[in-house]
């Protein structure tokens, strides 16, 4: 007798997340190259059915822009061989996205009015109705299956303050991995807003591209802001700290910044500062994953030796040997709220224990130079659409081998314009 039995479902590499986040760097027209690597990451997802475990996505300056076109499903084709993300990005016209204001020294400080790019988000955005539903969904439904945390952030200006306009109403709980008030003082503090119309959307995302000095500052209420990458140009907090995801996707700009020294232009010396002080955020950002994860690997060994500790005493108590009760004294002051040789270490010590964080992979793939799109360069319609298939094409490679061996440490792919690609691991 035969018995026809169904063949085993072939298992995903991302069956063992449970919560994923994307998040990406500001870095202007840069974001050619990242809008590629995003497609890349949305078709990966969808081969192997893991949408649904995409929790947040949190976005800075361009990084913004682009989150926009996820969150409103514009990253998978409809009906046409390029989605709208990859058309936008290769059909870039600087008159349609920018236009420049009449300059008076002294009484101003900006250069250009980002009002024709606003057009461009109402268009893409607003006008067609499936499209506004499902960013009102995210907006009104947050937790719901189907919907995201979204963080757009910007600098504020008079405050020196990061602050985010997010749908997570919970923010101000959830900001830190301490469980109790008690232990979060020193924590970073991020303002938010949150979102509750399309509208607010808007001006999330425009306030977050505030480049300075280009355009005017953005103003909400009676405070101004300006770009976000001033402050945190790759908010992987958000990713962490807040949402705790298992398996992050990173898509810096910057962190590649290497560039031959310009002797002759003014503004190219200019940008040239942005770009570097953007490069050293990001790796800076890296680098906290780093203490993240290993604080996290720290406390997991901890609690091992917790574990084995409380069976030495165990079995020790039951001895009368004199020799074993100094052994059992210091078992006992080394413990978590016992009394350490210096206060203030005990105390750190105990608030590390406190965590309940656990490790994040980290997937992160970043363009090289020599970029064919810098910072300012919205009018080089060709290069950007190059730019976004590049990166398209070599994620799409890079998330396989990514997956098929995933590395113990934190590392970025650098996509070389040869499309030869190189690992940074040391940060």
């Amino acid at each position: 007798m035969n018995i026809c039995s169904e063949p085993r479902p072939t298992p995903s590499p991302l069956d063992r997340y449970n919560s994923i986040g994307i998040i990406l760097a500001g870095g202007g027209a840069k974001g050619a190259y990242q809008a590629g690597a995003l497609k890349a990451i949305h078709d990966f997802l969808s081969r192997h059915k893991a949408h649904d475990k995409v929790r947040m996505i949190a976005g800075t300056s361009i990084g913004s822009w682009n989150a926009m076109f996820w969150l409103a499903g514009l990253v998978e084709e409809n009906n046409s061989r390029e989605c709208e993300l990859e058309r936008w990005w290769s059909s870039l016209s600087l008159p349609n996205l920018v236009r420049p204001v009449f300059y008076l020294p002294g009484f101003q400080n900006y250069f250009a009015t980002w009002k024709p790019w606003s057009r461009n988000f109402n268009r893409i955005f607003t006008s067609d109705e499936s499209v506004a539903a499902r960013l009102r969904r995210h907006i009104e439904q947050p937790d719901s299956p189907g919907s995201i945390h979204f963080y757009l952030t910007r600098s504020n200006v008079e405050r020196a303050l990061l602050e985010v306009t997010t749908n997570q109403r919970e923010l101000e709980t959830a900001r830190s991995n301490l469980p109790t008030r008690k232990w979060r003082a020193g924590t970073r503090r991020v303002d938010c807003q949150i979102a509750k119309s399309l509208e607010d959307l808007h001006t999330a995302v425009f306030s977050s591209m505030d480049l300075p000095p280009l355009f005017k500052y953005s103003q909400i209420g009676d405070q101004y802001y300006e770009d976000g990458g001033v402050v945190d140009n790759l908010p992987i907090q958000f990713g962490t700290e807040i949402e705790k995801c298992d398996l992050l996707f990173i898509l810096p700009l910057n962190a590649t910044f290497s560039r031959s020294v310009n002797h002759r232009s003014i503004i190219k010396r200019l940008l040239r500062v942005m770009d570097v002080r953007q490069g050293v955020l990001e790796r800076n950002s890296f680098k906290m994953v780093y203490l993240y994860n290993e604080l996290a690997a720290l406390r997991h060994r901890t609690e091992e030796f917790e574990s084995l500790a409380d069976r030495a005493l165990t079995i020790l108590k039951g001895r009368a040997e004199p020799e074993i009760q100094p052994l059992i004294e210091e078992l006992l002051r080394m413990r978590p709220g016992g009394t350490g040789a210096k206060a203030e270490d005990a105390l750190l010590a105990d608030r590390a224990l406190m965590r309940r964080h656990r490790r994040v992979d980290v997937f992160a793939i970043c363009p090289a130079p020599k970029l064919a799109v810098n910072t300012i360069d919205f009018w080089k319609r060709d290069e950007a659409g190059r730019a976004f298939r590049l990166m398209r094409d070599v994620t799409s490679g890079e998330l396989e081998k990514f997956f098929a061996a995933p590395p113990e440490w934190v590392r970025m792919a650098l996509v070389q314009p040869s499309r030869d690609v190189v690992y940074l691991e040391e940060f």
